[in-house]
């Protein structure tokens, strides 16, 4: 692995394998994600997104750390699937806003959809910077 600087201070990684890694982590997110959704459904969210997001989370930073430090290339593919735990966020919120509101009939399911889906860009869009 090489890692270049873009003469702003970014380090730029160029692995041979890099877009097998991202295929590795996109096909576990599409197997994993309906399963530990299936889980949720039976389980509960604070039962099973903790540990589910912590394996995902730990998982990425051990990916980071072999690839930087150039690890056995087994170790990205390993650490690609179990970083691919990530729960699907986005189902969670709409599963939190339909228990929320369940008591209130004035509240339509598209109603909670709708509010959901404007509040994400603004959490997002104050943290992103433009230059």
């Amino acid at each position: 692995m090489r890692v270049d600087t873009d003469g702003g201070g970014a380090a730029l990684f160029k692995a041979p394998g890099s877009a097998a890694f991202s295929a590795t982590f996109t096909l576990s997110m599409a197997l994993c994600g309906p399963q530990i959704s299936r889980v949720v459904d039976r389980r509960g969210q604070s039962r099973v997104l903790l540990p589910a997001a912590g394996l995902s989370v730990i998982a990425m930073g051990v990916l980071l750390l072999c690839a930087r430090y150039d690890a056995p290339v087994w170790t990205l593919f390993v650490s690609a699937v179990l970083a691919g735990t990530m729960p699907n966020t986005a189902a969670m919120v709409r599963a939190r806003w339909t228990h929320a509101y369940r008591a209130r009939t004035a509240c339509t399911p598209r109603t909670r959809w709708s509010r959901s889906s404007t509040n994400s860009p603004s959490w997002w869009a104050p943290r992103s910077r433009s230059r």
